[in-house]
């Protein structure tokens, strides 16, 4: 867990909090596992975890991602095919249809939290 970028720990945290605050269920599904045919070094780089969204409906999937992207769009990982900062993705997987949360690598929390 010390590997992981501390921005990532708050764009999870509202994974957690929008989860309890809709009685959904909230699961880590993957870290840093190592993983074939991941497009990205997000994960290694300990930018990126997985979050379990079997349960969730579609819409509280689109209303989540789309506040999650709003709120976090200044420490969100750019997109390398569209430019665009996404904190959270969607993948649509089936029964491994999860969230993907990632963060840029010069993102500054301690200026997002107010310490420094």
């Amino acid at each position: 867990m010390e590997k992981l970028n501390p921005c990532l720990y708050i764009i999870f945290s509202f994974y957690l909090a929008y989860a309890q605050k809709y009685e959904l269920p909230a699961t880590i599904t993957s870290i840093m596992d190592e993983v074939n045919g991941r497009v990205s070094s997000t994960h290694a780089e300990g930018r990126a975890i997985d979050g379990r969204s079997v349960g969730w409906s579609d819409l509280h999937i689109k209303k989540f991602t789309a506040l999650a992207n709003d709120k976090f769009k200044d420490i969100a990982a750019i997109s390398s095919a569209d430019g665009t900062p996404r904190a959270v993705v969607w993948h649509d997987i089936g029964l491994g249809s999860h969230f993907h949360f990632q963060c840029r690598r010069n993102a500054d929390v301690a200026k997002l939290v107010g310490i420094f």
